[in-house]
C-alpha cells in the first residue's frame, strides 16, 4: 500500500490503532476492491482478514467511509486506489480419472 490510513486520519489514528491492528489494517488499499475503485465493507473485510465478527459498524469504520468514499450506498472511492500487484488464479477445479486413485489438477 501507499497511502496509510494514519494520513487519512491523522487526529484519531493513536486512538484507533489497536482496531486497526486487530484487523491487520494499515493502508487505505486494504479497504478497497483490488482495481481501486470500490470500498469493501465492513463484512468482506472482516471474512478477508479473518477478524472477529462486529455486532455493528464501529465509529471509525463509518468516518473512514465517509472521508473515502463519494457515495456510501455505491461505495464509490473518491481516489481510485488500484493495488500495485493484482494477483490472478486461473485453474479449473481438480477432476478425478476413472478407475484410479490420482486426481488431475
Amino acid at each position: 500500500g501507499s497511502t496509510p490510513i494514519q494520513h487519512i486520519l491523522p487526529n484519531e489514528y493513536r486512538k484507533l490503532a489497536t482496531h486497526l491492528r486487530r484487523m491487520s489494517l494499515i493502508f487505505t488499499e486494504q479497504l478497497s476492491t483490488s482495481d481501486g475503485n470500490t470500498m469493501l465493507t465492513l463484512f468482506d473485510l472482516m471474512v478477508y482478514q479473518n477478524s472477529p465478527q462486529v455486532g455493528r459498524e464501529p465509529a471509525w469504520f463509518n468516518r473512514l467511509q465517509t472521508l473515502l468514499t463519494v457515495n456510501i450506498t455505491s461505495r464509490e472511492l473518491r481516489q481510485k486506489t488500484p493495488h500495485i500487484k493484482n494477483y490472478y488464479f486461473n485453474f479449473s477445479p481438480p477432476v478425478k480419472i476413472a478407475r484410479t486413485n490420482p486426481y488431475v489438477l
